[in-house]
């Protein structure tokens, strides 16, 4: 399997059983914060949890950055098609994975990502996490290598 299509497999599973959480709710589950709240459901955390993991294990197997290109965007859109749905929170906050990956891009990747993520997610959206993830996209080259190594 390759990497996008496990990764894509990933999330598959993720929005299905988000969806399983939603149905077996009731009407009123979460209203007030009260009975069982699908959007506090386990698979959210197992999900954010086993990206982490493929991510640290993509990372380790030393990908190409027209790899590493297309996963850190596949996990920076995922939010923008997930918006009103109790999936989009985690969506968000998972985009801090991609702290790891950015690094691995080469330049123009990093700088047309900074560009289409500035317009994708506007200052006044973002919170920490995205506003790290933005300033490592706009970080030169030459400057995120010393990070690394310092």
């Amino acid at each position: 399997m390759s990497d996008i299509t496990a990764l894509k497999a990933l999330y598959e599973t993720y929005y299905q059983n988000a969806v399983k959480a939603r149905q077996g709710a009731s009407a009123f589950a979460g209203v007030f914060g009260m009975g069982d709240d699908p959007r506090r459901h386990p698979c959210h955390d197992a999900f954010y949890e086993a990206l982490a993991q493929w991510v640290e294990e993509f990372a380790a197997a030393a990908p190409d950055t027209a790899a590493v290109n297309e996963v850190v965007r596949w996990i920076l859109e995922a939010p923008l098609h997930n918006r009103g749905t109790d999936t989009f929170w985690y969506l968000y906050a998972a985009q801090g994975h991609t702290k790891a990956l950015i690094p691995l891009l080469d330049a123009s990747d990093r700088k047309a990502l900074a560009q289409w993520y500035e317009d994708s997610f506007p200052k006044r959206e973002r919170l920490p996490v995205q506003a790290e993830v933005c300033k490592l996209l706009k970080q030169e080259a030459s400057k995120q290598r010393k990070k690394l190594f310092w």
